[in-house]
């Protein structure tokens, strides 16, 4: 049998304000895609989405950020990246994972040049990425 593929689970939203089941959703997944035996849940990211977004009564960016940092000092598993909410206007949410994945794979420069990364590059960059935050 081939051995579990590694995953990361990313969810973009609001998050105006965080809630508990956010997190739950996270909890749930993971355990989900664990079952199957097929997957490995590595980590998590939570993508809040930045001040352009037009959503009535939308929180600024930096107060939603400070309240999922503080939901996330429980979770050794699950981290908030920024990139989504420091962009100048909305991301579509296939931007922000296009982002999430060129980080995994080592390759979020723009030089088309470089070849593509060795496994233990991948496994490095995704470690580092998981932990990082």
């Amino acid at each position: 049998m081939a051995s579990p593929r590694r995953v990361v689970l990313i969810a973009c939203g609001s998050y105006n304000p965080v809630t508990n089941m956010h997190l739950r959703m996270f909890e749930l997944a993971r355990d989900s895609m664990n079952r199957t035996g097929r997957f490995k849940v590595i980590g998590g990211v939570i993508s809040p989405v930045g001040d352009q977004y037009e959503k009535k009564d939308l929180q600024p960016a930096k107060h939603r950020c400070n309240m999922l940092r503080e939901a996330l000092t429980s979770s050794d598993w699950i981290r908030m990246d920024t990139w989504e909410c420091e962009q100048p206007s909305w991301s579509r949410t296939a931007l922000v994972l296009r982002h999430h994945q060129a980080i995994l794979d080592g390759a979020a420069t723009n030089n088309t040049n470089n070849p593509a990364p060795s496994k233990r590059r991948r496994r490095e960059v995704n470690r580092d990425y998981i932990n990082q935050g």
